[in-house]
Formats: structure tokens, sequence, C-alpha cells
């Protein structure tokens, strides 16, 4: 009786830390953090497609600049390029745990990227580039996260200007 009793005790536990460990993070967390993310825009960008376009009524796959990977249906890419959008990062980004790609080149980002970055264990692309110099300095991008932190980059791209990135 004792022996079943663990046994069916350990199944109990064996289920739940499953279902805790499936349930941990899933699109709903991606969605929660692009949210946050649209939330650290200041101006929500000029043609209002992050406005309309980023809602709970709408698929986070389906959402502009967001590809999310067949295999997992999780965000995969963000590319925010070339939007004309200012605001900072916020540290939720480092909740999209299978995040491979950020492009937010050419707007007006500003601020230390987020130690949660470093959580971004798929993360191989980064492109920062060519964000306002008025809204950051060369060194700022790089306060709070670096490759060592992050082993799993590849590739980053800082893309700022050389006499910037030495300073």
């Amino acid at each position: 009786m004792v022996t079943s009793s663990c046994f069916l005790f350990s199944m109990v536990v064996v289920v739940l830390i499953q279902f805790i460990r499936t349930s941990e993070t899933n699109i709903t967390t991606d969605q929660y953090a692009l949210l946050a993310f649209r939330a650290h825009i200041i101006n929500l960008d000029p043609q209002p497609i992050l406005a309309t376009n980023w809602s709970s009524a709408t698929p986070v796959c389906n959402w502009a600049g967001v590809t999310c990977s067949r295999r997992h249906n999780r965000v995969a890419t963000l590319n925010l390029s070339y939007m004309g959008l200012v605001g900072t990062i916020p540290p939720d980004i480092g909740n999209i745990s299978f995040l491979a790609s950020l492009d937010i080149r050419n707007n007006s980002f500003s601020g230390n990227l987020p130690e949660g970055m470093a959580h971004l264990r798929r993360l191989k692309e980064m492109n920062l580039g060519y964000n306002e110099k008025e809204h950051h300095n060369g060194n700022e991008w790089r306060t709070g996260i670096s490759p060592k932190s992050a082993k799993s980059y590849v590739r980053v791209f800082l893309a700022v200007a050389l006499h910037e990135f030495l300073l």
C-alpha cells in the first residue's frame, strides 16, 4: 500500500513538473513581452502600424514585423527597422525565448540593452544600427549586455560609427 502511494505521488509530481515546464513559456509569453516593447515606444510609430496591428485581437504571428517559427509557433524574428520609432528596449524582451533575430535599426531607440537579453540563447543576429545619435552614445548600447554574457550570439551587429564604438 505504501509503495503504491509513493508511486502515485511520484507520478503526480512528474506530471505537475511537466505541466509547469510546458506552461512556463508559450506564445502568450511572447505576446506580453511584445506588448511591453510597444509600451516603451514613445511615439507609437508615425504610421499607426503597431498601435492598430499589435493587439490581442490579432494573433501574434500576424503582427507587423513579427515572424514565428513553424516548428514551435513562437516569435523567432522581430524586425522593426526603418519605422521611425522612438523609445527604449524593455527587460521583457528577454522573455521571447525563441527569438533568433532582432532588427531595430534606423529608429530612435536609446538607453541600455537590458540584461534579460542574455537569456536569449537562440539570438544569432541583432542589428541596432543607426538609431539617432542624439538619443544615445555609442557606449550605452554595450552597457547592459555583451557577447561574453550571451555566449550563444553568433553575430552581433552594433552598427554604430567606428569612432563611437571605440570610445
